[in-house]
């Protein structure tokens, strides 16, 4: 299951521009959208370059602290 799909899932919408900082451009550097959530349940898409070291901790909007969220890796067992 794809990240936005998980999160749409748990009640939680995405920014409108969540699908255009994930499509392809030979513009820009190849990137990654990383999600962070903050204490108080904001959704922050930032993109980053493929190669940087990215941060556990994001600044929100709002000024708190957002954490990322890491995608559950599929788990076989339950595909069977």
């Amino acid at each position: 299951m794809k990240e936005r799909d998980r999160l749409m899932e748990q009640g939680y919408s995405l920014p409108a521009e969540f699908d255009r900082l994930r499509a392809p451009s030979s513009a820009y550097a190849p990137r990654q959208v990383v999600t962070y959530l903050c204490t108080r349940e904001h959704l922050v898409s930032v993109p980053f370059a493929v190669e940087v070291e990215v941060p556990d901790v994001w600044e929100c909007r709002c000024g708190q602290p957002a954490t990322r969220v890491i995608a559950d890796e599929p788990n076989s067992a339950a595909e069977e």
